[in-house]
């Protein structure tokens, strides 16, 4: 089974498919988790100099 939840920022995707997750007895896969480290691995060079 997949679920996709979408929305804006801030409306609670990410707190509802964790609940759902749990309650169905399902793996989430969280893309801000995907994205965010993706983009401290990109911003973290460029900030700090180290490229």
């Amino acid at each position: 089974m997949i679920i996709l939840i979408a929305g804006a920022a801030g409306s609670g995707k990410s707190s509802l498919g964790c609940e759902l997750a749990r309650s169905l007895a399902l793996p989430i896969l969280d893309l801000d988790t995907l994205t965010n480290r993706l983009l401290q691995g990109i911003s973290e060079p460029l900030f700090t100099g180290r490229h």
